[in-house]
């Protein structure tokens, strides 16, 4: 979970939607993470993009797809009560995925995914929020 919408400059490592992957290791996320980061940063440098926010609407759909895929993991399955559900039975902990899906993922930067300034426009790619 690198970048959230509504939290202007914050992009975290190793956060929400990423700690319950004790079958693999962090390496492979946290590098995935640090490079999406640095291409999102080059690009920016080259195309004058001078801010970037998530779009509300697509973190909202990829918050669902998560919770979706994890009803059927064993993390929110069994009856088991951990750290992993809140008091209302939601997983924020979880990755339902391989880490490799997370590098996938996290492969390239989707421009679609965010509302994008520049030093020309101030507002482009705005559809969908």
């Amino acid at each position: 979970s690198l970048n959230q919408g509504a939290f202007t400059r914050l992009s975290n490592f190793w956060g929400p939607l990423l700690l319950g992957i004790g079958h693999n290791s962090a390496f492979i996320v946290i590098e995935a993470q640090i490079q999406y980061i640095m291409d999102t940063l080059h690009r920016m440098q080259h195309e004058n993009i001078t801010r970037i926010d998530v779009k509300l609407d697509q973190q909202h759909r990829y918050n669902l797809k998560i919770q979706q895929e994890l009803q059927s993991t064993v993390w929110n399955t069994g009856g088991c009560t951990s750290y992993y559900l809140d008091q209302n039975g939601r997983n924020s902990v979880g990755f339902p995925w391989h880490t490799l899906k997370m590098r996938s993922l996290l492969s390239r930067w989707d421009s679609n995914a965010y509302i994008i300034n520049t030093k020309i426009n101030t507002a482009t790619n705005t559809n969908g929020n």
